[in-house]
């Protein structure tokens, strides 16, 4: 037997909306699915939500095993975003802003649906049918009902999902590691550093300053600024995503804002982003809502003051100084006040160089991973056009 193309609605029992029932993230009853519960392309037990339901008040919202979640209101990169319901927990209710379709398990094998959902061939059918708006973007049931879906025989489908499966399961092997690896910097300093205690004190003001100098915005070059923001900056290893960063001019920035030099240390200033720091690794890139610090060489060096600045120790000051006004944040006066603990210059050598050796490490495993990703994606496209 050969594939078909069938459309989605006669590959699926249904496609529907969830329960419309108000929710809360106080634990109480069943959890329900919302819009972030598959965020990451699989399904989150962090990121449900709750209405006090029990089996008998969702009794026909309740997931079963081999249904998938997937997103059709959200903004344009999200749409189409899913997750296969693999049965834990068990039960769970699907809410509304996310579409769920249960698969005709005699024609479609829910792993093989997931994929080929997830593929960029998939992808590109949907596009055409995202309604972008000023806030979120949306595709209709209606439109995804019609887009066809290749179905080859179910043991075909059956080999074919267990290879991505696998290559999946290799490709969040590589990922996890890196995860690790960006945590480890801090676990690091908390060993080198970690008793505070004993450790000799100053305001941070002794040992930095804060940049002042401001873009002008009348200027042509001030447009193709970089606007770098708290949301471009990962929490734990202080990467920044320049993939994700666009100019002053993208960004509808039109006031001047603090200019930074490469070796700065990027620091957030406003909840909940307290936990943000970096070191800026190129020069010419400005933002609104972050510290520019550099260092007085003959007290610290910028990777020491860089994860101090991650500590649990700072995080807990910054939070009670930054107030609940409106906008909580730690202006000027409370980030210099920080009395910071100060090793020795020679011990934050020592702690530097080991830093840079992680850093090593953790460029080898990107390039590793990206590779990997390569990889999988050539692999899925394989699959969808009958190569593998």
């Amino acid at each position: 037997m050969t594939s078909r193309n069938l459309p989605i609605d006669d590959c699926f029992e249904f496609v529907r909306n969830g329960m419309n029932i108000r929710q809360s993230k106080e634990a109480n009853g069943l959890p329900v699915t919302r819009i972030e519960t598959i965020s990451d392309g699989s399904i989150d037990l962090t990121r449900v939500g709750y209405a006090g339901l029990e089996e008998r008040d969702a009794e026909k919202w309740i997931l079963q095993t081999g249904d998938i979640l997937f997103s059709h209101i959200n903004s344009v990169e999200h749409v189409g975003k899913c997750a296969l319901y693999e049965g834990s927990p068990t039960p769970l209710v699907h809410g509304m802003n996310l579409l769920c379709l249960r698969p005709k398990k005699e024609i479609l094998y829910p792993p093989y649906a997931k994929w080929t959902l997830k593929s960029s061939l998939f992808r590109s059918k949907i596009l055409p049918f995202i309604n972008k708006a000023v806030n979120q973007a949306s595709l209709s049931t209606k439109n995804l009902k019609s887009i066809e879906m290749q179905l080859p025989p179910l043991d075909e489908q059956k080999r074919i999902a267990a290879i991505l499966d696998q290559a999946d399961a290799l490709r969040g092997l590589r990922q996890r590691a890196i995860a690790r690896l960006n945590t480890l910097g801090q676990a690091i300093f908390h060993d080198m550093f970690g008793d505070s205690t004993k450790a000799q004190r100053m305001p941070l003001g002794d040992v930095i300053n804060i940049r002042s100098s401001l873009a002008d915005p009348k200027l042509p070059e001030y447009r193709e600024l970089p606007h770098v923001g708290p949301e471009h900056i990962s929490s734990g290893s202080g990467r920044i995503s320049w993939e994700r960063v666009v100019s002053c001019q993208e960004d509808g920035v039109t006031s001047g804002k603090y200019v930074f030099e490469e070796g700065d240390i990027i620091y957030s200033k406003i909840r909940p982003y307290l936990d943000k720091v970096a070191i800026a690794d190129r020069k010419g890139m400005c933002s609104a809502d972050m510290y520019a610090l550099n260092c007085k060489k003959e007290h610290t060096l910028p990777s020491f003051v860089h994860f101090a600045l991650g500590t649990s120790d700072f995080l807990s000051y910054a939070a009670q100084s930054s107030g609940r006004a409106n906008i909580p944040k730690i202006n000027r006066r409370q980030l210099l006040g920080y009395p910071i603990p100060l090793p020795s210059l020679g011990a934050q050598r020592e702690f530097e160089s080991k830093i840079q050796k992680l850093e090593e490490f953790r460029k080898i495993a990107e390039r590793h991973s990206r590779r990997t990703e390569s990889l999988f994606a050539s692999l899925q496209s394989r699959a969808f056009r009958g190569e593998l």
